[in-house]
């Protein structure tokens, strides 16, 4: 996943009897939980018991080699509320996707105006208040600004659904989430199930029902109730059987009452609507476990303001303000946090101008990784090894939190998901206490590595580099997170400090491992489509092919395909063959299991090394990347906390301006066998030959002295990415 050694401590994983965990395609389920690891035994026949411990288990999480289905082995009703799907809903596209997204913008335009009490769950009540629907849906949806006070006949509005329709969609989003607003859901069948003698045979499956999103009255079971053994008396006349006796209305409630009230409260009104009801009060937020809750927020960085409250300003001179960038009234840079709430451990920071879907998605990602690489980059004396998959996550109703792929990926990876008002004090009071903290002890740091010359010598000239850039105030934030904050005894939490309550608690309890490399690829991974040719796809310079894909392509008649790149292994691809999501590796054995990143540099490298050669063998590109991981600390401090760019569209970019002109020798001449009657083709890389330079995309290029011919500066290599976002 990273090419860095992970954090020193052993992270314990928390598993559940009823959990899945395949590695190297076999399947396990854990038997015993032990101090130093898990006895896992196989599913299939055999019942072979293997131990695996944390040091194994922590190897195996990190090259992505481990697949954690949470609740494989739970009964079906209770593993249709674990919110852990066979559809991963990030990886789907097209119509399916679009629909999705519109019923979702509706679903949600409807919930935040009930909460204003402006609409209630009723045909008439919709109808009225149908205009206001569409307009927050079409804010939702980006169509427009919630604050720009243009009237409905100026606005691109969505076409409003029926009535019943939209009133439909929202219990089944409460009830399913966002998998049940997917066309390819299925949601019919019986769910019930039978129990004990004949005539609580016949009876307990209609009781059932009434566990049901339908919401069916106790009289609706009733009459249900009595045709069911009017049939079965009928039936049981003929076979010459002594007739039931049917239960009377009494008999049928109490059957009813003896429901679980919770699970009965959850089928009817959704998960999120029981744990409100049922929740306990006066006791305040209880959190025991790590992961348990995670909140998250935005913070923006005033840098000015910062700065004149520390006093910075009084030593700058007009001319010193300038070439420091901070001669604007207002130089603001959004960081996106997340929090433990039962440790208090800051989980991932992403830094952008401003807030989007991608700094929300990519701060979500953050929270699953180890994130020793960037402790170990900016020289953090301790680990940064707090990361997992969260049970709960806590967010506002900001644009970034309510998009339709920040929501996907939290399904896709079994996470809930809770949505508080702005202000929501449980929620504010801790996150505006950090930041508040953050601005007043973090500015030593920053301070201190930015305007030492300038506060300690008066009159001297600053140097041109000591300008505030991302990478210092990147390295200012996680050493003071990783060194400072997680160090410093918390009132919180009884004066222990964040970093030791994550460690016992950690070993108490475990947490959810981060998910294989597959899943993280079609969560996390680029968007994009391609086209299949003799020589197979080809991606950011690499090509992949497989005998699979080779197969298809033989007999396919459309050849352009959806495709899943993900940034951190460019040693395989995701492509959607015929609906199926298939694994294709690149043919170029090498660049498995290296990030993006290195291999972007390694092609600046070379480009500007071998300017004058049509091609570059074999074993040079191999150098190449091997010099770029050696100096991967240079290449991450660039990329830092910035949120960054790997959109469909800079990706294009980045090949048909970066790639171009880079070839290497041999790689024509690499096959993928194929046997039966699939024709055998040359599957050697094969990349374009015209010249072109960095790419730098955005508004970032209108500031960028960009030299096409010259070489790229070793400092340059790969730096390009986070520049632009994504909105």
């Amino acid at each position: 996943m990273f090419d860095v050694v992970p954090s020193p401590q052993t992270p314990r994983y928390a598993f559940e009897p009823h959990d899945e965990i395949v590695v190297g395609g076999i399947s396990y389920r854990p038997h015993a939980s032990r101090e130093w690891g898990y006895v896992f035994t196989r599913t299939d026949s055999t019942g072979v018991a293997e131990s695996f411990d944390n040091g194994k288990l922590a190897h195996l999480v990190h090259k992505g080699l481990l697949r954690h289905n949470k609740g494989a082995f739970l009964p079906p009703e209770v593993r249709k509320s674990q919110l852990q799907n066979a559809t991963i809903l990030s990886s789907v596209g097209g119509r399916v996707a679009d629909a999705m997204a519109f019923r979702c913008a509706f679903v949600e335009a409807f919930l935040e105006l009930e909460a204003e009490g402006a609409v209630k769950r009723t045909d008439s009540s919709v109808l009225r208040a149908g205009l206001r629907i569409q307009r927050r849906a079409a804010e939702i949806r980006g169509l427009a600004d919630r604050k720009s006070g243009q009237t409905g006949k100026d606005l691109l509005l969505p076409k409003m659904p029926h009535e019943s329709t939209l009133l439909r969609w929202v219990r089944t989003y409460e009830g399913e989430g966002l998998a049940g607003l997917c066309d390819a859901k299925n949601r019919s069948g019986n769910r019930t199930r039978r129990i004990g003698l004949e005539e609580l045979a016949l009876i307990g499956p209609i009781v059932a029902g009434y566990a049901d999103r339908s919401r069916p009255t106790q009289k609706t079971i009733y009459d249900r109730v009595e045709c069911a053994f009017e049939e079965a008396n009928r039936i049981r006349e003929i076979e010459g059987l002594t007739p039931l006796v049917v239960p009377s209305r009494e008999t049928v409630r109490k059957e009813i009452r003896r429901l679980d009230p919770y699970h009965t409260y959850i089928a009817r009104f959704g998960q999120e609507a029981a744990r409100k009801k049922f929740a306990p009060v006066g006791k305040g937020l209880e959190v025991t476990r790590p992961l348990e809750r995670v909140e998250v927020d935005e913070w923006t960085i005033d840098l000015v303001s910062i700065f004149a409250q520390t006093g910075i300003f009084d030593h700058l001179t007009k001319e010193e303000k300038e070439l420091l960038g901070l001669n604007k009234k207002k130089i603001r840079w959004t960081l996106t946090v997340a929090i433990c709430a039962a440790t208090r451990c800051i989980l991932a920071m992403r830094l952008s101008r401003t807030p989007t879907k991608n700094s929300a998605v990519q701060a979500l990602e953050m929270i699953t990784q180890d994130k020793g690489i960037w402790a170990d980059t900016f020289g953090a004396i301790s680990p940064w090894n707090m990361w997992g998959v969260p049970e709960l996550v806590v967010t506002d109703n900001g644009s970034a939190f309510i998009s339709v792929a920040m929501r996907a990926a939290m399904q896709d990876l079994g996470i809930r998901a809770e949505r508080c008002p702005t202000g929501f004090p449980q929620m504010r009071a801790r996150i505006e206490r950090l930041f508040g903290t953050m601005s007043s002890s973090l500015m030593p740091l920053l301070s201190g590595r930015t305007f030492s010359d300038v506060v300690t010598k008066g009159d001297a000239e600053p140097d041109g580099d000591a300008a505030l850039t991302p990478e210092e105030l990147s390295e200012a934030l996680v050493r003071w997170v990783v060194d400072i904050y997680h160090n410093r005894p918390h009132e919180g939490l009884g004066g222990e400090t964040p970093a030791n309550c994550w460690n016992r608690l950690a070993e108490t309890f475990g947490v959810r491992p981060a998910p294989d490399m597959r899943r993280r690829r079609l969560i996390f991974g680029t968007r994009t489509k391609r086209t299949v040719t003799p020589k197979g796809i080809r991606v950011f310079g690499v090509r992949y092919h497989s005998e699979a894909l080779a197969r298809w392509f033989v007999h396919a008649a459309q050849r352009e395909v959806d495709v899943r790149w993900y940034r951190e292994d460019i040693g395989a691809i995701e492509v959607n063959v015929d609906g199926e999501w298939l694994e294709v590796p690149s043919v170029f054995e090498e660049v498995r299991g290296v990030r993006a990143e290195v291999w972007n540099g390694a092609v600046c490298s070379l480009r500007a090394s071998h300017r004058e050669d049509a091609e570059i063998c074999r074993p040079v590109v191999l150098q190449a990347i091997r010099d770029i991981e050696a100096m991967n600390d240079r290449a991450m401090k660039r990329q830092g906390l910035i949120v960054q760019d790997w959109s469909a569209e800079n990706l294009q970019k980045m090949e048909d301006r970066l790639m171009i002109g880079f070839q290497i020798a041999g790689d024509e001449d690499t096959q993928v066998q194929v046997s039966g009657d699939a024709p055998r083709s040359g599957l050697g890389r094969s990349l374009l030959t015209e010249k072109s330079s960095d790419v730098l995309s955005g508004d970032e290029q209108t500031d960028a002295h960009t030299t096409h011919d010259a070489a790229p500066d070793q400092d340059d290599k790969g730096a390009d990415v986070w520049i632009n976002e994504s909105k």
